[in-house]
């Protein structure tokens, strides 16, 4: 048993001794192993981004229980309209989702439909513009916003901005020579309200001042207005509904999130809100068609990285095949004094394997650099992907790709080990 461990262990010492003395030369044959698990690093990550991006819901994470209704001509993951034409849902609709059974919380966009011009005095300048104002209740804010229980009317109006119009008002006060500002400059930032109660034009239109407030911001709320508390829409039109010319009611729904008592009865439900004619889409759907989506990527994905990986293959084989060609006067010598067959192939495969290994680490934090490259980058080439966040892997991606890299590398030098171990002393020597 003690020979048997010596022979063992003089094995390895000069199996590894020989990995060791060519390894180095070795370095170029699996090199496009890097650039193989730097996209893969990549495409996860920008798979992943995409997932949440395309299944990203209203306002956080739309619970199980939870429907959103749109209005016909409008899907669920476009609230509102960015074109001139807004499409609505009539207050009978309403009404008549309230009355379902198995309905509970009904929560709704709503949209004042009175002219509203946003007043600001700032550096000394004053601006005006009409811009939209939708109107959410508190409810709405329960999981982005700690604050949500003040989100309601007082002496001043709270205003959330969306980004999407931070973005556009920054570009109009560029346009007139202001200063471009932030959320921090912008946080708290008083502001005037100035609501028409008659369309645009209308002679007998009246004017009413109110004083209001910046409330905070929000990626999550994809309107193309101002956003106050509902409670304050509703309000404002009932007192002016008598206004001489005054827009009737005043404030139309842009769309509901319906909370179901019980889960069981979601799908009865979601067909009795669409034979209202109104679009309903639920976790499940939403899931559903982000799914769908993601096949399509994922399948794209695949037949590039499928080729990328035929093409490395083929590029290590070969390259494993020069080694080999190279090294044959070696590979026939240890077979001369006894080296097993199986000994070199062990050999061969493992040194390759190291070798896939080290590029495979290489590999992943290039990966990750591009990553962080990508993720400050991005969003100023291509201003619709804005919204896309890539996140960087936290360490779980790194065994597979060395493991994957490590096995790619040593499969590759598999065959080419094979001839190694059956080279012939006498052709060797005649080369």
């Amino acid at each position: 048993m003690k020979a048997f461990l010596i022979y063992i262990g003089r094995n390895l010492y000069f199996s590894l001794r020989e990995v060791v003395r060519n390894i180095l030369r070795s370095l170029l044959s699996s090199f496009g192993i890097i650039f193989l698990i730097a996209f893969l690093v990549l495409y996860l990550s920008l798979r992943q981004s995409i997932k949440e991006y395309i299944g990203g819901t209203l306002f956080g994470t739309l619970d199980i229980n939870e429907i959103v209704v749109s209005p016909p001509a409008s899907g669920a993951g476009a609230l509102v309209s960015i074109g001139g034409r807004t499409e609505k849902i009539a207050p009978d609709r309403v009404r008549r989702i309230r009355a379902i059974n198995g309905v509970g919380e009904i929560n709704s966009i709503i949209r004042m439909e009175y002219p509203a011009k946003v007043k600001l005095e700032m550096f000394g300048r004053s601006v005006r513009e009409y811009m939209p104002v939708y109107g959410i209740s508190p409810a709405f804010l329960r999981k982005s916003e700690k604050r949500w229980r003040q989100f309601v009317p007082g002496d001043e109006i709270p205003v959330i901005v969306p980004k999407f119009v931070l973005d556009v008002f920054n570009n109009l006060a560029a346009a007139r020579g202001l200063p471009q500002l932030g959320e921090k400059a912008l946080w708290g930032f008083p502001m005037e309200l100035v609501i028409e109660t008659a369309a645009r034009g209308a002679p007998e239109r009246k004017k009413y001042d109110q004083p209001a407030r910046v409330f905070g911001f929000s990626a999550e709320l994809p309107l193309t207005g101002l956003v106050v508390p509902s409670d304050f829409i509703t309000k404002f039109a009932a007192a002016h509904a008598g206004d001489p010319g005054a827009i009737r009611p005043g404030f139309s729904y842009a769309q509901l999130v319906v909370t179901v008592k019980d889960v069981k009865d979601l799908p009865v439900i979601s067909k009795n809100i669409q034979s209202l004619g109104l679009k309903v889409e639920s976790q499940q759907e939403i899931a559903a068609k982000t799914n769908k989506a993601l096949a399509v990527i994922d399948g794209s994905s695949l037949v590039i990285m499928g080729i990328f990986l035929f093409l490395t293959v083929i590029a290590i084989f070969n390259s494993y095949l020069t080694i080999v060609y190279n090294r044959s006067y070696t590979f026939s010598l240890q077979r001369v004094i006894g080296v097993s067959k199986v000994r070199i192939i062990l050999t061969f495969v493992f040194e390759a394997a190291l070798i896939g290994a080290l590029f495979g680490l290489i590999g992943y934090y290039i990966g990750v650099m591009a990553i962080g490259y990508l993720k400050h980058n991005m969003p100023h080439w291509v201003p619709v992907l804005k919204g896309l966040t890539l996140s960087r892997d936290s360490g779980g991606l790194l065994p597979l790709a060395v493991g994957l890299s490590a096995l790619l590398s040593s499969v590759s030098a598999f065959i080419p080990a094979v001839f190694a171990s059956n080279m012939n002393l006498f052709r060797a020597v005649q080369k």
